[in-house]
């Protein structure tokens, strides 16, 4: 029986050794607890910030798609005034050329017709040379006539 007491009290002897190791990792992990688990979130509280989650991203996605849709609304009228505008312009800008066309054309023929009015008071080159050729010739007729009186 002594030897069975003896083994006892050595195996307390570890025993307390073991325990005066874990007492202050204890007291760490008790320090940590009691700092850490207010401040944690409890199921019920992740259940409820799941559900707000949850709505305000479907409020979210139905506001998108309105803004979308809106958006989308407001480019198919505004394509349909550049259109409109562009349609306008492109009119204006036709009508605009056919009338300086048409200005064109009677700018060209009243020129054509005013330079012919002009070049049929103004001698060709036939009739100057003619004439060049006329004086050429009195000039050599009046030389041959001093050359005959000296």
């Amino acid at each position: 029986m002594e030897d069975r007491v003896a083994r006892l009290e050595g195996d307390m002897q570890e025993v307390k050794s073991v325990l005066s190791r874990l007492e202050p990792m204890i007291v760490r992990i008790d320090v940590t607890l009691t700092a850490t688990l207010p401040n944690l979130a409890t199921k019920a509280e992740l259940t409820s910030m799941r559900s707000e989650l949850s709505k305000e991203i479907s409020d979210l996605r139905t506001e998108v798609s309105k803004d979308v849709s809106d958006l989308r609304t407001d480019a198919a009228c505004l394509r349909a005034e550049v259109t409109a505008e562009i349609s306008g312009l492109r009119g204006d800008m036709n009508s605009e050329i056919s009338g300086l066309r048409g200005e064109m054309i009677t700018g060209l023929a009243n020129l054509r017709t005013e330079m012919i009015a002009r070049f049929a008071d103004v001698p060709t080159k036939t009739y100057l040379w003619g004439i060049l050729g006329v004086l050429i010739t009195a000039y050599g007729s009046g030389l041959a006539a001093l050359a005959v009186l000296k």
